[in-house]
């Protein structure tokens, strides 16, 4: 299975950002990928403190952007993972949406909202769901999500085998936002959950600046040794990784001939 992170640079103007997104999809095309994702609000800024928000949301399934992704899922076959702005029953979400070859196949709406969005957004009250791309079981979480491991972990347990997560990692109280080894904590936090739970991370955020905050991109394919098979992507531009992997992988939690990172779980104690 070929599959592709896109790191994104959205700007203001609402259309160009979708023509974006259909590049980035023609360019992962043409290289025979069959799974893409896109960041957390691909199709707007992400600082929308003081935004319109009707302006850039849209309802699921059936917004312009969506029914855009949805031709193009169908006529290449392929599946799409990538993070929306949606309005729904008068409440804006911070969602993921998950388009495949016959359409919606499922969303998402964050659950742990971070920083502005506290104010603006309703927090979703749903767990990801465990849905089929290709050969593949996969799930997705927006960003924040990700810094909290029992829901990780969760997802995990559902059968994930590709844990797809749309994502604006910015240098938000963060003082040293990179590392001695030129990493925000943010990539250590992925590959650690794809270690400890032998599961593949595919994770496609911004990059550059906005509203004084700076993006710090990083956008990474890791596999379930928790280790790097595509990225960091870096912080400044717009790139596609791309990679091929076998999601069976996944399937093995042992570790050597006597343990085992679900079944060793001491689930009397905690």
């Amino acid at each position: 299975m070929k599959v592709a992170v896109a790191q994104l640079c959205p700007g203001p103007n609402k259309a160009q950002n979708l023509a974006t997104t259909a590049r980035i999809l023609e360019s992962a095309i043409a290289q025979g990928v069959d799974l893409i994702v896109l960041p957390e609000l691909t199709t707007s800024p992400y600082q929308l403190r003081d935004a319109d928000l009707s302006h850039w949301a849209e309802e699921i399934p059936t917004g312009p952007t969506l029914t855009i992704w949805k031709e193009l899922c169908h006529k290449h076959n392929i599946d799409l993972v990538a993070g929306v702005l949606e309005h729904a029953d008068g409440r804006y979400y911070n969602s993921a949406i998950h388009i495949g070859p016959r359409g919606l196949q499922s969303y998402y709406r964050k659950i742990h909202l971070f920083g502005w969005e506290r104010k603006r957004l309703a927090a979703g009250q749903q767990q990801p769901i465990l849905a089929q791309a290709g050969d593949a079981k996969i799930g997705s979480l927006v960003c924040y999500d990700l810094r909290f491991v029992e829901l990780v972990r969760r997802v995990a347990l559902s059968g994930v085998q590709l844990l797809c997560v749309p994502t604006t990692w910015t240098d938000v109280g963060k003082p040293e936002p990179f590392d001695q080894f030129g990493l925000p904590a943010a990539v250590h936090l992925a590959l650690g959950h794809a270690y400890a739970n032998k599961i593949f991370m595919l994770v496609a955020g911004h990059a550059g600046a906005e509203a004084g905050v700076s993006y710090l991109g990083d956008s990474l394919i890791a596999g379930p040794n928790g280790h790097l098979i595509a990225g960091p992507a870096g912080s400044d531009s717009i790139t596609l990784l791309v990679a091929d992997i076998d999601p069976s992988w996944a399937d093995a939690k042992e570790i050597g001939a006597e343990n085992h990172v679900f079944n060793d779980r001491r689930v009397d104690l905690y």
